[in-house]
């Protein structure tokens, strides 16, 4: 048994030496593969936080109000220019449900009718904190995070297009009534003369001495 022992060793000896060499490749391999992952992630990271500066420097200099909101309704984000639209800030209207931008009739509709109607909707009139109403153009896009549904709704007003509606129908209106008025005196001068001409003209048989 004693001299086995020797042997048992050298042929310990012999394949760790074989082994090294697979080991080092092994190692090698290990290292450039924690390389990859770490340069993958990093940029990964990097091209994360790019896209996010893009959509924050969107999102908070849109003309248009932008409010992002969870499946529920409820405000996740308020754009500078929904603040500005509204009169709210952002803080009062983080975790609030959307339905607080609606007229108060229809805050009083379940919650169901009120995600139908927001989601089929393309005008409709918002509440100002102030409790005034303007109308307003609707877009809503519909994506996914973590599992979970989430809206984005971008808010345009138009009270300056709807006033100059008004004020182009009522101009119509205006240039219309001169020419509506002439066609009504035309009509009552045709009339006035037709009853003159009857009056003035002489009787039938008058021509032959007939009265």
């Amino acid at each position: 048994m004693p001299g086995l022992v020797p042997e048992i060793l050298d042929a310990l000896c012999l394949v760790g030496a074989a082994a090294w060499p697979v080991l080092g490749l092994a190692a090698g391999l290990l290292v450039l593969r924690l390389r990859y992952e770490f340069s993958r992630r990093a940029t990964a990271e990097r091209e994360l936080r790019e896209s996010e500066s893009r959509y924050r420097a969107i999102f908070e200099t849109a003309v248009d109000a932008i409010i992002v909101s969870d499946q529920h309704g409820i405000i996740q984000e308020f754009s500078r220019a929904a603040e500005a639209m509204t009169g709210y800030r952002a803080a009062e209207l983080i975790s609030q449900n959307m339905r607080v931008l609606l007229p108060p009739s229809m805050r009083q509709e379940p919650e169901r009718h009120t995600a139908r109607y927001l989601w089929t909707v393309r005008e409709l009139e918002v509440c100002r904190k102030d409790g005034s109403v303007f109308p307003a153009h609707l877009s809503i896009a519909e994506w996914w995070a973590g599992g979970h549904r989430h809206f984005t709704g971008i808010l345009r007003d138009l009270s300056t297009q709807h006033r100059e509606q008004t004020e182009r129908t009522k101009l119509e209106a205006q240039l219309h009534l001169p020419w509506h008025t002439f066609h009504i005196r035309q009509a009552a001068w045709g009339c006035a003369g037709l009853k003159s001409h009857r009056r003035l003209a002489p009787k039938r048989g008058s021509y032959f001495g007939m009265r």
